[in-house]
């Protein structure tokens, strides 16, 4: 019985892999065919590719050398869960993030897997800036999977940032929103959302942002990074504020989702 609940949970990640899924999501339908092809491929005894079958050691070995958060995703379908978080959990100790935020991250049932290690590989990128840890315990207090996912893109947003635009040196959380200091005296706020609307709370946000950050150090731009777009109000209102819109971000830093 536990042969064949490995060879399905293999088989499972595997066609998770195949058609780009996620094998951990909380979609019934999504999760019954998975099962159903996996149990299927299990008991006709077919044969599992060679990323499923490659035992959790070796696969950890080839792993040490990601480079892409596309190779993050295919980590996800070609470990177990409890692999999965022991590399995470090292990974983290090696970016000196504290035990306790560690635990409660990794602890977080709301953060799947899936998001999880590509959190973790997406901060790993940014190289040894200040900030890492107190973004984990930022992600860490995730309360529904929409703010999990929400969370991994920004994450994403940070490692592409950070690779293709401009070197981060430090993050910092300010009014529930990451801030990405770059050395050329610029802060970036990346946001993966759709609309932008100017409503008093992104207002008050927005005019918070606006007048404190130049004050802790010389901070000359600040840009906000979206994926979608914003309506005029809220162009309006960011100019006046001094801060540059950066819309429809995820054509030069493209998400996984």
């Amino acid at each position: 019985m536990a042969q064949n609940l490995l060879a399905v949970s293999s088989f499972k990640r595997e066609y998770a892999r195949k058609f780009d899924v996620d094998v951990y999501s909380t979609n019934e339908v999504l999760q019954k065919e998975l099962n159903s092809v996996a149990w299927a491929s299990a008991a006709g005894n077919l044969t599992l590719s060679a990323a499923s079958m490659v035992t959790g050691a070796a696969v950890l070995q080839a792993a040490s050398g990601l480079r892409t958060l596309e190779e993050a995703k295919d980590l996800v379908n070609a470990l177990p869960p409890t692999e999965l978080s022991k590399r995470n959990r090292e990974a983290l100790r090696q970016m000196r993030v504290p035990d306790p935020i560690t635990d409660r991250f990794l602890e977080n049932r709301l953060l799947s897997p899936r998001h999880q290690t590509v959190i973790v590989e997406a901060i790993k990128t940014l190289g040894a800036i200040p900030g890492r840890s107190a973004f984990i315990q930022y992600a860490a207090h995730v309360d529904s999977e929409d703010a999990a996912l929400l969370f991994q893109e920004m994450a994403e947003l940070l490692a592409d940032y950070h690779r293709s635009v401009s070197p981060i040196q430090r993050l910092e959380i300010y009014q529930n929103v990451p801030v990405a200091y770059t050395g050329q005296g610029s802060a970036a706020i990346l946001l993966p959302i759709d609309r932008l609307l100017w409503t008093e709370r992104t207002s008050g946000i927005a005019t918070s942002l606006g007048q404190t950050l130049p004050k802790p150090q010389p901070v000359r731009k600040i840009e906000l990074w979206m994926t979608g777009d914003a309506s005029d109000r809220a162009h309006e209102g960011m100019q006046q504020l001094g801060i540059t819109l950066v819309e429809h971000a995820g054509q030069r830093l493209p998400l996984l989702d």
